[in-house]
C-alpha cells in the first residue's frame, strides 16, 4: 500500500454539483478524515486518472460517496474499508448503465 496525499487533490469534485441540491461541491478541507480517506482508497482503487475525469463513472461515484451518501460509511477499518468498496462499485455501476434514465432506480442502494 502507498501513501497518497489526498491534499493535492482535495478539489477533485469542485465544479460538479451534488445530486441532492444541485450546488456545488466544495473542496475537502484537512478536517475531513472520512472524505480524505475514502479519496485515497479510491483513487488507488480506481486510479487517478478515472477519478479526475469529470465525466467517469468513477469520478461521479467517488464525488457522491464522499458527499452525499447518506451511510457514509468510514473506509478506515477493515470492515468499513469492505463495505464502502461494494457500495462505490454499485455506484459506478449505476453511472455506467445511465442509472439516472432507469425506470426503477428506487431504494436499490
Amino acid at each position: 500500500k502507498h501513501v497518497i496525499d489526498t491534499n493535492k487533490y482535495a478539489n477533485v469534485c469542485v465544479g460538479t454539483s451534488t445530486s441532492k441540491t444541485k450546488e456545488p461541491y466544495k473542496a475537502l478541507t484537512a478536517k475531513d478524515k472520512r472524505q480524505h480517506a475514502a479519496l485515497s482508497l479510491l483513487i488507488d482503487t480506481s486510479s487517478l486518472a478515472s477519478i479526475k475525469t469529470k465525466d467517469s463513472p468513477q469520478h461521479k461515484a467517488a464525488c457522491w460517496m464522499i458527499y452525499d451518501d447518506s451511510r457514509k460509511i468510514d473506509p478506515r477499518s477493515k470492515r468499513g474499508k469492505a463495505a464502502f468498496l461494494q457500495r462505490y462499485a454499485l455506484v459506478v455501476l449505476y453511472h455506467a448503465t445511465n442509472g439516472m434514465a432507469w425506470k426503477k432506480s428506487y431504494l436499490w442502494l
